[in-house]
């Protein structure tokens, strides 16, 4: 690989893992928001085009950005002007139709941001700068964020890295951590958490990693996610063995039931809730397709990359019948960008065409 490649490289992927961001590309009506050490770029996902929403400032590298429910903005976090740490954010909205940026505040290690669905609000999980209660380790807080202003209001303590807003708006999912034992397997409740006012409601026992997975239905319905033992609030969790099985909560009923146990990763809903996608390890990386119960599912890749640089990378879907997903390449130590349809077909990878935009810029 040669200097210009292993610069795009570092500039396309590892970038986005300042801190504990995760690799999880935001998308909006076909198009994608790449953070690069140039700057911001968004992708047709059609067609691969790519152009520059906006470049870094000097000093800086964009490390993570999503879309507002409109798309009319882009959340966006950079590290690197403040002392050159890895571990504080600059946190700003892109106007997606002229490019400028506003500065709205400046975060430490911060771990996952989400618009709220109505695009009034933004949200941040952000590691705790000590312990709190009686977990005996610092875990992230989440924080209710104005976007106009940057102010931002604590609403829970000892929570998972990412989290997701119920559609409605009114309410935020985590994974509330109660204990932690010595191998690292924590012991908590799913939680939804009233932004305006930080109560918070326990919806299900789960036993898991502290990055556990989960993710909500588009009807607000269910919860699907990935543990190691989930149960009813209350309910003591057994388990044999610490390998995650796909897990579905029914939050009217508060009803959990194991529906996919093999090796998962992670599942995520498509955008109008009639598919899942399933990513599975073991001798290789497997993207599965399945109907909204699980009880059947077929492979469309194998060749799918989970980590980059030891942090946590994510496939997303483009349509209700599209995905995009990191792929291991035979010959390249960097993995690309690839497009695919739910039934395997249309293959594409986008990664030429996004260096080239880039290397233009």
């Amino acid at each position: 690989m040669g200097d210009l490649s292993r610069a795009l490289f570092v500039g396309l992927f590892a970038a986005l893992l300042a801190g504990c961001v995760p690799t999880e590309l935001s998308v909006h009506d076909g198009s994608v928001v790449i953070p690069r050490a140039e700057g911001y770029f968004i992708t047709d996902l059609a067609t691969g085009q790519t152009k520059k929403l906006l470049a870094t400032r000097d000093g800086d590298e964009a490390a993570f950005a999503v879309y507002s429910p409109d798309g009319s903005q882009v959340l966006a976090l950079e590290h690197g002007a403040h002392g050159g740490s890895r571990d504080v954010f600059s946190l700003r909205t892109i106007d997606v139709a002229t490019g400028k940026a506003r500065s709205i505040g400046v975060w430490n290690n911060v771990t996952y941001a989400r618009w709220a669905p109505d695009g009034r609000s933004a949200s941040l999980t952000v590691f705790s700068s000590k312990k709190r209660g009686d977990v005996d380790v610092r875990l992230p807080e989440l924080f209710l964020v104005d976007p106009k202003t940057g102010r931002g209001k604590s609403l829970a303590h000892n929570v998972s890295g990412l989290h997701r807003w119920m559609p409605d708006a009114k309410r935020i999912v985590v994974f509330q951590v109660d204990s932690k034992n010595d191998a690292g397997l924590c012991f908590g409740h799913l939680v939804q958490v009233d932004p305006a006012t930080g109560s918070t409601q326990k919806l299900a026992a789960v036993a898991g990693n502290e990055k556990l997975f989960f993710d909500v239905s588009p009807d607000g319905e269910y919860i699907i996610f990935t543990a190691v033992a989930a149960g009813k609030v209350g309910e003591k969790l057994r388990f044999l063995e610490r390998k995650p099985s796909v897990f579905r909560l029914h939050i009217p009923s508060r009803t959990v039931t194991d529906t996919f146990s093999r090796k998962v990763v992670y599942a995520r809903y498509a955008p109008d809730g009639k598919h899942t996608l399933i990513v599975t390890s073991g001798r290789r990386t497997q993207l599965w397709i399945g109907a909204e119960n699980l009880h059947s599912v077929i492979e469309i890749a194998d060749d799918a990359v989970t980590k980059i640089d030891g942090q946590a990378a994510y496939a997303s879907w483009v349509d209700k019948d599209t995905i995009i997903y990191f792929a291991a390449t035979p010959g390249d130590r960097k993995p690309h960008l690839v497009r695919i349809n739910i039934d395997g077909t249309d293959r594409l990878d986008l990664q030429a065409a996004i260096d080239k935009a880039a290397s233009k810029s």
